[in-house]
């Protein structure tokens, strides 16, 4: 009975995902989107895994995309310094944490995360065998997880959060499935109101641990020593760097640079936009403003009042060179992105209001006065001119973002530590 209510449910979830697909195709076909998708779809049908040769024992390692693939860095170096012998593999959802991860795991294997129909789960084991598989922060699939637990492979749920919309919505699916599902292993979370919702979902204390996040333990690239220079930027130039910028961003971030300007030409803009296609829209909006700028990929040069960046990959060095940096998707109702990296380098960094997505990092950073939260577009203009007007105060939030970052670093060793219950390395 439970085999054959097993099937059933496979069966149901492999057409509910043909249904959907197809649904997509057309809506993709009608708003030109088609061939994405279809890109998309072929990259995550397994076929181009490859066969993971020998027997040494393996670890597969996934996150959804860039952000989730780059934070488990440290965990990665660990995993290989602990289990020398061990293969490790790395996987990503999307095209860009795909390319993220050969770029910085060059010795690992690295695929495409398989889409959830039971032929792709079943190629993807057979071709990579894993030992132990740790998801990092999310994209848990019902196919995956009960093809892994049909072989005995456990699967770690690693740097987890709960919001308490996600608790809700978790809540909901849990009528139909039980949601996570209960084919997981453990879940290592960022923080103590993360671990209550997944224990309030079902989840005993015993399978629930608040180890972190892992994004504290990742240290600064070394590239970024000298990039100031390499920019063309001078001794006395005051720079400052807007990451991961939504649309309505770049506007408040050219509005700063024109009041800095009033005050002192010596100063300059860099945009780092979260999607690199809004690059010519957002050239055309700088020379609306009356600035000029240069791209990221051209060659190096002084002068233009902006410099556009056009490539994918460039935040963290360039995080090191702003005297202020402000962290995107949080002006624009988006729900923030990282803003571990600029304090790792110890910059005084500036947020709008809207950061539910790191709730409990940017906590972590104001409790250690180490980050101003604007509530507006205006009031985000005010405070970097302060800034720019009060060195001393712009060092302090500098000093106390990366102390911050030293306190809560350790993540990394905490996985590890859950991960050896599983490994017989």
């Amino acid at each position: 009975m439970k085999r054959g209510r097993s099937f059933f449910l496979t069966l149901t979830l492999d057409v509910g995902y043909i249904v959907l697909a197809l649904v997509a195709s057309v809506v993709g076909l009608f708003r030109g989107r088609f061939a994405g998708m279809w890109d998309h779809l072929k990259r995550r049908g397994c076929a181009e895994i490859p066969l993971r040769e020998g027997d040494r024992p393996c670890v597969w390692l996934h996150g959804v995309s860039v952000g989730e693939v780059l934070s488990a860095r440290e965990l990665v170096q660990k995993i290989a310094a602990e289990f020398p012998r061990w293969d490790i593999v790395v996987s990503s959802s999307t095209r860009l944490g795909v390319e993220a991860a050969r770029s910085h795991y060059s010795e690992r294997i690295v695929v495409s995360y398989p889409l959830d129909l039971s032929y792709c789960v079943r190629r993807a084991f057979r071709q990579l065998r894993p030992d132990l598989i740790v998801v990092v922060e999310h994209d848990l699939w019902p196919n995956f997880l009960r093809h892994a637990a049909a072989r005995g492979t456990p699967v770690i749920l690693a740097n987890a959060r709960l919001s308490p919309k996600s608790l809700r919505g978790c809540r909901f699916l849990s009528r139909v499935y039980p949601w996570p599902p209960r084919e997981l292993a453990a879940i290592l979370v960022q923080d103590e109101a993360s671990a209550r919702g997944f224990i309030e979902l079902g989840y005993s204390e015993d399978d629930v641990d608040v180890v972190g996040n892992l994004k504290f333990d990742n240290p600064p690239p070394p590239q970024a020593e000298g990039l100031r220079a390499e920019l063309q930027f001078e001794a006395d130039d005051w720079v400052l760097v807007a990451g991961s910028t939504h649309e309505g961003e770049e506007v408040a971030a050219l509005d700063a640079l024109a009041e800095l300007r009033r005050r002192d030409r010596r100063t300059f803009l860099i945009l780092v936009p979260r999607r690199i296609e809004r690059t010519d829209e957002i050239a055309s909006l700088v020379a609306a403003k009356g600035f000029s700028h240069s791209l990221w990929s051209e060659e190096r040069q002084r002068g233009p009042d902006v410099l556009l960046v056009d490539t994918i990959g460039a935040l963290a060095r360039i995080s090191a060179v702003g005297d202020v940096v402000f962290v995107g998707g949080t002006l624009a109702p988006v729900g923030g992105h990282n803003v571990i990296e600029p304090a790792a380098f110890g910059r005084p960094i500036v947020i709008g209001p809207h950061y539910r997505n790191a709730r409990s990092v940017v906590q972590s950073f104001v409790d250690g006065e180490g980050l101003l939260v604007v509530p507006n577009a205006d009031e985000f203009v005010k405070t970097v001119v302060a800034l720019k007007e009060n060195p001393e105060r712009a060092g302090e939030l500098g000093r106390n973002a990366a102390r911050t970052v030293r306190e809560n670093a350790g993540a990394a060793e905490r996985v590890l530590k859950r991960m050896k219950e599983f490994l017989q390395g």
